[in-house]
């Protein structure tokens, strides 16, 4: 239901732009809000919480239309780096790719909670993008001609997030160990800083904040300088060996910007939070830089994440905030982002959800009200004080998508509750929450 871009709106008004979806039809549910996004180059479509399958479900199939329709070549979600750029190999059928299927792409997911991408969901639209990119390059190889064929025509799946600190150093080191031994050793070296951290952020985290070990902040950035340097020679590369470079480049990106956020998140407050979003934005910005290069064509991109990175910050009561929604604006103009919320009324998120305590038409009520927004915990004793925010709705969304009633999502077959404890967790990285955050 479009209605964010007046600044002024009355219950009338509401009541004329809310349009019934019956989640049966996308072609024809979403011809309105298609038409509604228009030329937008970037589109953010969130979530009330990270657990509930009908979400993810439309989400997809939003995503579908646009790339089919309106030539969207990135899905870039709140994942990290590394993991979701197995899944891209996949997808757009790189030499390097080692999954046969979604589920193998999906298996780099191993942070907790690993339900949050390795579900069903996820996985169906993963297989419905290699199809597509596998048909797009069929056809334009046959219109064109192989050599014509630009292979950045598919569109690729991305991660945005920074805590995959000692995963993204490995991935730096295994690309270097593959052209370069002697940069391996270097890097090898400057990242050994952390190796009485026990593979531990938080410990990291806790031991520079108390002043017990040294920051590593030099060896990461002089990591990340010797990356860069490898640009100059990216005309001596072929186009996947190219993007292989970017996205060792991007992993460096990652454990700067990480190691920053861990040394400085305890008692940072809005700073932490700003860190994080601000370093997702310069990601989707750094991407798209990067594929207008390949690529002579505007470059449209999806981004998948909750609701409190994709709704403007300046619309909610937290202050001192920014999100990916705010600086995205900011950063393209209003005109060239489309920002989508979701809400719902009752359901189940892995436990039952109390029902909602704001009615859909009191949207028009000018004051902030009361915004529920759930994580990856959810915390039935403190519901009021946990999961809600003060939001001025209509301004912080172009459009809010209401699912009355809805469901957990779906794990793949081998998750279960046991498994996506923090114990079992391969690396001992911190939970998405800590110290909070969504």
């Amino acid at each position: 239901m479009p209605f964010g871009k007046e600044q002024s709106i009355n219950r009338d008004l509401i009541k004329k732009h809310i349009i019934k979806l019956y989640l049966d039809n996308p072609k024809k549910d979403y011809d309105n809000l298609i038409e509604s996004i228009g030329n937008a180059q970037v589109v953010l479509i969130g979530e009330a919480s990270h657990g509930t399958e009908e979400f993810y479900h439309e989400r997809c199939l939003i995503t579908q239309r646009l790339i089919k329709e309106k030539d969207f070549t990135v899905v870039a979600c709140e994942a990290d780096w590394p993991d979701t750029f197995k899944i891209n190999r996949y997808v757009q059928n790189f030499k390097s790719n080692d999954s046969k299927n979604a589920r193998e792409a999906l298996s780099d997911y191993q942070r907790f909670p690993t339900w949050m991408w390795r579900n069903y969901q996820i996985a169906y639209f993963v297989e419905w993008l290699k199809k597509h990119n596998d048909e797009l390059e069929a056809k334009g190889k046959t219109e064109q001609g192989e050599n014509r064929w630009n292979r950045y025509d598919k569109t690729g799946f991305y991660g945005l997030d920074l805590y995959s600190l000692f995963r993204s150093m490995d991935a730096v080191i295994n690309y270097l160990e593959g052209i370069d031994v002697e940069a391996a050793e270097r890097a090898k070296k400057a990242y050994s800083c952390f190796d009485h951290f026990d593979q531990s952020a938080e410990s990291y985290s806790f031991s520079t904040y108390f002043q017990v070990s040294s920051s590593c902040e030099k060896e990461v950035v002089r990591v990340l300088i010797d990356m860069v340097k490898r640009r100059t020679g990216v005309n001596k590369l072929n186009e996947e060996e190219i993007d292989e470079l970017f996205a060792a480049e991007m992993n460096a990106v990652v454990v700067k910007n990480s190691e920053e956020y861990y040394r400085t998140m305890i008692g940072a407050g809005a700073q932490s939070w700003n860190k994080r979003d601000s370093h997702m934005m310069k990601i989707l910005i750094s991407l798209m830089k990067y594929l207008k290069r390949q690529r002579d064509k505007p470059i449209k991109a999806v981004v998948w994440a909750h609701n409190s990175h994709v709704g403007d910050a300046r619309q909610t009561a937290y202050k001192n905030e920014l999100n990916i929604g705010q600086l995205a604006r900011e950063q393209f103009g209003m005109e060239n982002v489309y920002n989508i919320g979701f809400t719902t009324h009752t359901g189940t998120e892995k436990k039952k959800l109390p029902t909602s305590e704001e009615l859909i038409n009191e949207l028009a009520n000018k004051a902030r009200l009361r915004e529920r927004a759930i994580g990856v915990i959810y915390r039935p004793d403190t519901e009021l004080q946990s999961h809600y925010l003060n939001a001025k709705i209509s301004l912080q969304f172009d459009a809010v998508i209401h699912i009355d009633i809805t469901s957990a999502l779906k794990a793949l077959p081998d998750e279960t509750e046991d498994k996506i404890v923090r114990t079992n967790i391969k690396e001992k990285e911190l939970p998405e929450t800590f110290p909070a955050g969504e």
